[in-house]
């Protein structure tokens, strides 16, 4: 009986040390937002891309002319001027035993996909828009601080 009862404890030692060390979601999220905040991206590189068609423009092209962290949210600057801010998550922070290295940060809009790939030192990011998810078209550029 005794066996049977340090065998249980055990397991129940190494289940509860498992789950200690996964990253919850919101606090990786914090910590980037910290770390981002009142940062101000600009396009080095911006591209179209229809139907396998893929067309670089432009810097002063790029959908998005400025990007910036405010607290929890980013501030989109298009390139007509008017500026947006949205929500995010980091989206592959799920069962992480870290923060995750590159960032996906997915942004929190009507667009059908507004992705930001950021390495863990945020020296660039990379866009990636899908405005219409049946649509053929979609936007890339890259950003520095």
């Amino acid at each position: 009986m005794l066996k049977k009862l340090l065998v249980i404890g055990f397991c129940i030692s190494l289940m509860s040390c498992n789950d200690d060390s996964v990253v919850n979601p919101l606090d990786v999220k914090q910590t980037v937002a910290s770390e981002l905040k009142n940062t101000v991206w600009t396009p080095t590189y911006a591209a179209s891309n229809e139907s396998g068609t893929h067309v670089r423009e432009d810097v002063s092209k790029a959908y998005f002319s400025k990007v910036k962290f405010v607290d929890d949210v980013v501030e989109l600057t298009a390139r007509s001027g008017g500026v947006v801010r949205y929500g995010y998550d980091i989206t592959n922070a799920d069962n992480a035993t870290s923060i995750p290295d590159p960032l996906q940060i997915t942004v929190k809009t009507n667009y059908a996909n507004l992705i930001f790939t950021v390495p863990r030192n945020y020296s660039d990011m990379e866009m990636y828009l899908k405005i219409k998810e049946d649509a053929p078209l979609f936007y890339e550029a890259r950003y520095q601080k």
